[in-house]
């Protein structure tokens, strides 16, 4: 009884203390532990839709780099959420998230062309948020 009290006592501390970081301003944490938890799970199952969260995980915490003009740490994460997106994309052609995810990395990483080519196959997926990239872009 009294290691049940412990551990509910111990899962109200850490519930409030990740409530108080996720309200800080403290994503960068926030992300990363999400980044471990995806990454957790796809060592039980790979799953698109997993790769694709743990994807724009990475994108995130890139374009945070970026803002901070720490470009080559920027890439390597951009990098990571690449390849998550290309995993996503593997296990589910028809993942029109993770082609919308990686045209968008693409166009932020300077990539245009690559960039079309993905937002094209969201938008033959039907995406209509691809095709308003796409027009906004001047790819069209």
């Amino acid at each position: 009884m009294i290691d049940l009290i412990i551990a509910v006592i111990l899962g109200a501390i850490l519930f409030h203390a990740f409530y108080k970081l996720s309200n800080s301003g403290n994503l960068p944490f926030i992300i990363e532990l999400k980044i471990g938890y995806f990454s957790k799970k796809l060592l039980l199952k790979e799953d698109d839709s997993i790769y694709l969260k743990r994807g724009i995980c990475f994108s995130i915490i890139g374009r945070r780099f970026i803002h901070k003009q720490k470009d080559s740490a920027a890439l390597v994460y951009f990098e990571k959420a690449l390849s998550d997106f290309n995993s996503a994309l593997y296990l589910n052609k028809n993942n029109n998230d993770a082609f919308l995810q990686k045209g968008l990395l693409l166009l932020l990483m300077n990539r245009p062309i690559e960039a079309y080519e993905a937002l094209a196959e969201a938008e033959n997926l039907g995406d209509k948020r691809a095709t308003k990239i796409i027009i906004e872009n001047g790819m069209r």
